[in-house]
This record gives structure tokens, sequence and C-alpha cells, in this order.
């Protein structure tokens, strides 16, 4: 090791020159090590100093790498160059490409000629990786212990894994090379390393075109994403319809969404929302009433898996919602015949966890009608969820309690506890057994305000053989001694692709769509 600290000092940095070069800031939090095989030091007329560094160049920065053949680095900014194919390895993911300029403290920059790959979000079960910069904890699962991630290809980028801007886009969950599954666009935006934004998209398959839409919101949450498109619906009261769903992205911590459907003999939903991240990258939108977010959870309704249901309790971030919405038919709910309305309603919501556990509490005031006159309405809403037991099977406690005030001088007050079981022999089948019961005191004018006060037992199997994904949810009151619920999916999944329907037998709901799993 050749140490040149009389060469290089600086009044800030300490600098060790050779092999491997350590630059640590007196002021900073982070250190930065550069290793290579061939490095020279530049003064220049300002007093800056420049490293030229060549052969097995590695760059580790704040639980980031940068790897390449030849690099050039800017102490004073913070900044490097390369004009040689590189490898940027984050907790987020991994980035190659042919050229690039490098913020390596502000954790972005511009690439040309990338492919990049994007890690699942992990929720809870964040692991612990040792980069050689210092041990840092992440949110992301590799690929090992996850269903595959997503890959993106694109002429030039800018920004990080986290968020980014690219042009000339596709991108894919598909492990087979080529891909079957294809998204290309024009332009995309990924916001808060969860919404992946695509301009001028184009679905293709094998090749082929297969619908082209101006805009396209991936989700790259749980099983990788969700594609947003029209779903088909169907019930005796309403007719053959679909629910819809834009979300349009203001800013980097701003989103304006659209949700609602139409119907063939039914007055059409409508549902209009503005969230802004007090904390985090990106606004948490939920279901607004927590009857409708309880219908929301794995017990309750089948599409919801364990996994998404607790990476949306972690992941979620102090979010100030502004609300219109009219003639919303919650649609997985009792009432086949509700309609319920918000003229306007503002909500602030946000989330915390304590050791393994993790919940939501959200206030809520504003105005509500449904077939009664409009009321004003106070709530305070929260949810929790408490690992007990992890082996040989699962043991969680959830936890749900409201208390709301109406201008009628009603009040309501709710309470419901559930012991969640789950044993799962095998990754490709998994057993649930939940007991539940609710306490509800006062009264309420609003239909969507008061759950079922039952004791009841709720088991959900799924499993996956070959193509062929099934599952099932039943629902038993104890007291009533009556199957309320049954529910069933069946999907097949293709490579990339899984069309699939759904069932429930009370209220009738036949839901028909494609989801991109990035399973094999």
């Amino acid at each position: 090791m050749c140490r040149l600290a009389s060469l290089l000092a600086l009044p800030v940095f300490s600098v060790w020159l050779g092999h491997e070069v350590k630059a640590e800031g007196f002021l900073a939090t982070q250190s930065l090590t550069l290793r290579a095989l061939y490095s020279r030091a530049t003064r220049q007329p300002d007093g800056t100093l420049q490293l030229e560094l060549q052969g097995a160049v590695e760059l580790l920065y704040g639980g980031r790498s940068l790897r390449t053949e030849r690099l050039q680095v800017d102490t004073a900014q913070a900044r490097v160059r390369g004009e040689t194919p590189f490898e940027l390895i984050a907790p987020e993911g991994h980035l190659r490409g042919q050229r690039l300029e490098y913020f390596y403290e502000q954790r972005r920059g511009r690439f040309s000629q990338v492919e990049a790959i994007l890690y699942p979000l992990a929720g809870s079960e964040g692991r612990v990786s040792d980069s050689g910069a210092g041990r840092h904890s992440s949110r992301y699962l590799s690929p090992t212990t996850h269903p595959p991630p997503l890959r993106l290809w694109a002429q030039e980028m800018a920004g990080d894994l986290q968020q980014f801007e690219a042009q000339r886009v596709r991108a894919t969950v598909c492990e087979r090379d080529p891909p079957d599954f294809t998204v290309e666009a024009e332009r995309v935006r990924l916001l808060g390393g969860e919404r992946l934004r695509l301009f001028n998209a184009r679905l293709r398959w094998k090749g082929r075109t297969l619908l082209r839409l101006p805009t396209l919101t991936l989700r790259l949450r749980e099983r990788r994403e969700t594609l947003e498109l029209p779903t088909p619906t169907y019930s005796p009261d309403t007719g053959l319809g679909a629910r819809y769903q834009w979300e349009l992205p203001l800013g980097e911590r701003a989103l304006l969404a659209l949700h609602g459907a139409f119907y063939g003999h039914a007055v059409p939903e409508t549902r209009l929302a503005l969230a802004v991240a007090l904390t985090g990258d990106m606004p948490t939108l939920m279901e607004p009433e927590l009857s409708q977010r309880l219908e929301a959870s794995t017990l309750y309704n089948l599409r919801i898996t364990p996994d998404r249901e607790r990476t949306a309790l972690h992941e979620r971030t102090t979010t100030l919602r502004i609300e219109h919405a009219s003639n919303i038919r919650p649609l997985l709910g009792r009432e086949a015949h509700l309609r319920v309305s918000r003229p306007f309603e503002i909500a602030l919501s946000t989330g915390f966890a304590l050791g393994e556990g993790a919940g939501g509490l959200t206030l809520r005031v504003g105005k509500m009608r449904e077939h009664t006159p409009t009321q004003r309405r106070l709530a305070l809403e929260a949810e929790w969820l408490q690992p007990l037991m992890h082996r040989p099977f699962e043991l969680n406690l959830h936890l749900w309690a409201s208390h709301v005030r109406y201008e009628s001088n009603q009040r309501l007050d709710w309470l419901r506890p559930q012991i969640e079981i789950s044993y799962q022999p095998s990754e490709r089948f998994r057993l649930m057994l939940g007991y539940a019961f609710a306490q509800t005191t006062g009264s309420t004018p609003f239909v969507v305000d008061r759950p079922v006060a039952r004791n009841e037992l709720a088991l959900r199997g799924e499993g996956q053989w070959g193509n062929l994904r099934l599952g099932a949810l039943l629902k038993y009151d104890l007291n009533r001694q009556q199957l309320y619920d049954v529910q069933l999916l069946l999907g097949w999944r293709q490579h990339c692709i899984e069309p699939f329907l759904y069932w429930r037998r009370e209220p009738s709901v036949l839901l028909m769509g494609v989801s991109l799993t990035g399973l094999p």
C-alpha cells in the first residue's frame, strides 16, 4: 500500500492511495472506498482532486457497489464518470450499462444503454447485507427468496433504482430468454420504488402487439406487479360492467387517483382522490371505510395474499388525502344495493411499527350519505398485526378498532380481534385458519359503518398444481351455525401472465382479469 497523504491532503478528507483508496469525510456519515489495479491522482487548478482508476475498479459507498474497468472520480462533487461497461449493485436491484455519470452521495446519475433488474419489495422481511461499505437494512428481497424480479432495458436512464426516468424502454417479468410477454414504452418513470409509470405503452406477446395505451401503471409489490386495466365485473343488480383505476403522479410525493365503475344497468361510480405523502416516497391510498379495509384482509378476500397484506401495513406512509366520491358500491360488501357518497372528506393516515408488529392509524373528517341525508362525520380508526409465533406454523393477532361521531350526536365504537394460524408445508400450498369476534357499542345512521358483530371461523386454502392455481375461502358463523361466505379463485399461469376468474357467492360477484405473476 502506497501512502501519499502529503500530496493528496485535503481540508475535509484524509486519502490513502494505492491498490485501495479510502476517503472518509469528518462531517459525513458514509465512507467512500475505491479499489483498482492502477490509479493516478491529479490536482486541478481550482484545488480539487481528480482520480483516474483503471483495472477491476470498484466503488463502495452507502451500501452501493459500482464495478467497471475505467473510472474518473471527482471527490469535490462526489461524482464519477465512465465510458466502459459497468454494473451498479444496490439493495433495490442492479443496473448494467455502457456509460455513466453518477453522483454517489446523492444516489442518482445518468446512464446509457442499460439493463436494470428491480428486486421485489420485502415488506417486513427486510434483509441485511454487508457490501464492504458498512452494513445496512433493506426492504427488498433478492431473487433467491422471492419470485423473479422485473427486468428492464432502456436507451437512456436518469436517477437511481429507487426513482428514475428512462427513455425507449422494454420491461418484463419473464425469466424466459427471449421473454414471451413484454411491455414497451417511449418513456417510463419509477416513483418511490413502487409505481412504474409508462407512456405510449405497447403490450407485446411473442413479438406481436396486443394493445396500445397512452399511459399504463405497473405496481411493483407483492407478486411483482399488477396490470391496471378495466376489469370486467358482473352481478344481477348491476349487470355487466367494468371497474377502472387510473393514477396520475404529481411530482415525487403527490398522486391524483380516479377510481370507479360503469355498468349496463346501474348508475356509474366515481371516486376522485388527491393524496400527498408527508413521509416516505409515495402516498398510501387505501379504502376509506374501515369495514372495506377489513373486507380487503386475507381471511375476508381471497384475492388478497398474506404477503400483500403484511407489505401494505409495513410500507404505509404518512399521507394526507382529500377525496370526493359518489354512488360507490362496496364491491365485496354485504349490502349489494348499498351506495355511498362522500361529497368531501379529508383524512390523515400514518403507519407505525413496534418490534415485529405493524399497524396504522387514520383520522377522517368529512361528509357522507347513503340513502339518508348528508351528515358530517369524524372517525378515528386503527389496525394492528402482531406475529406471535413463526414455527412450526405462523400465529398472528390481528386487531381492528374504530370510534366514530356523527352530526346527529350518535356515536359508534367497534373492536374486532382475530387469531390467525397459517401453515405452509410447501412453497405451492398454504392453509390458513382464523377465529374472530366483534364488539359494537352505540349506533350509526350509515350501513357502511355498521359491521356485523359475529363469532366466526374462516378457512382459506390455496395451491398450485402445474400451471393451475386454485383457491377457496369459507367463512362460518358460529352463533347462527351458518356457512355465510364462499369464495373461489381459478387461475392459469403461463410463463409470465395469469388469466383468472374470481367468484363470491354472497353478494354474487364474478371478476375476470389478467395478472402478471413473474412465476415460472
